[in-house]
């Protein structure tokens, strides 16, 4: 791998798990599948919802971070006394100056209902506790890749409206998902952003998104400016792009798709469709998978040879 992979790299690192689990028997078998996966995070266990919400909220005896260190990801039960999952998941929602962990969900219910319910309060996974114990250590894999993998999502909102600019960020930041946030006004501002040009140019400060969030009417360069330059320069055109536009004129929709957007959204009306849009796409980028690239934006080289991209690759310089 190449030494100037950016954000999209990831990088292990020792974390912290906050197990929520009421049953002895399922926390020994958690601990067991981490440590079966040759994960080494360190691994918290409180028996119900009510010290869940305590260690959360560093209330005594959790208030030492040395001693109990804040959690890196929440593996949350929902059937337990005291307080439920639902309840813990809720009261996460209803917090306004806390930004926790994100939240998964390890339980024993496969009801339709549950799994809909605890997505809908924020739950940022939810996995159905397997009778076998290697589906487990798959799990334990699984939560580690996602969530204790070091790997930053810096997200470009691009909207010239200051209030719905406000509402997605908002949206995004009630995941408690880790997503890191910059938002701009108008298409020549975004492909400044991408260029690294002028204010821009310092990556460290200005890192290139891992995903953007268009609006495309707007003054001073609309959504379409951005995916044309996208598409002139292929080999940054990795970054998905998704339009969220007031417009649903089918000649909009078909040139952004002309121009290689990823998906076309209307935007919806009231708080919560928004906020429901957002958890849709927060879902669907933790399933996909993207290119690595360098700090500039730019795919890193891959060996096709032997594979089923070499036909695509003559010049065996893949971008």
């Amino acid at each position: 791998m190449s030494e100037s992979a950016n954000n999209n790299s990831p990088e292990e690192h020792f974390a912290h798990v906050l197990l929520v689990e009421d049953r002895e028997e399922d926390v020994l078998f958690f601990r067991r599948a981490f440590k079966s996966a040759g994960l080494h995070h360190s691994i918290t266990h409180v028996p119900d919802g009510e010290e869940a919400i305590k260690y959360l909220s560093r209330q005594p005896p959790y208030n030492d971070d040395v001693l109990h260190p804040p959690p890196d990801v929440v593996v949350l039960d929902l059937k337990m006394p005291k307080r439920d999952g639902f309840e813990v998941l809720q009261w996460l929602r209803d917090q306004k100056g806390l930004t926790p962990a994100p939240v998964v969900v390890l339980t024993s219910s496969d009801r339709d209902d549950d799994i809909r319910r605890a997505k809908e309060l924020g739950a940022g996974r939810y996995y159905t506790k397997p009778m076998d114990f290697t589906k487990l250590v798959g799990v334990a894999k699984d939560i580690n890749r996602r969530w204790l993998t070091r790997r930053e999502h810096w997200l470009l909102i691009v909207d010239d409206d200051e209030a719905d600019r406000f509402l997605l960020e908002r949206a995004f930041v009630k995941l408690n998902a880790g997503y890191r946030i910059r938002h701009l006004e108008n298409g020549e501002a975004a492909v400044a952003f991408i260029k690294g040009e002028g204010i821009y140019a310092d990556r460290k400060a200005y890192p290139f998104p891992s995903f953007i969030l268009t609006d495309l009417k707007m003054p001073g360069g609309d959504g379409f400016e951005i995916l044309s330059y996208l598409k002139e320069h292929p080999e940054i055109l990795v970054v998905p792009v998704v339009m969220l536009s007031s417009s649903d004129d089918p000649d909009d929709v078909r040139q952004a798709y002309l121009l290689g957007v990823s998906s076309f959204i209307v935007k919806p009306h009231g708080i919560g469709s928004l906020e429901g849009i957002v958890q849709k796409l927060h879902y669907y980028w933790c399933e996909c998978e993207v290119p690595l690239v360098d700090e500039s934006g730019h795919a890193i080289a891959t060996d096709s040879t032997g594979k089923q991209g070499e036909r695509f690759n003559k010049s065996k310089e893949p971008f």
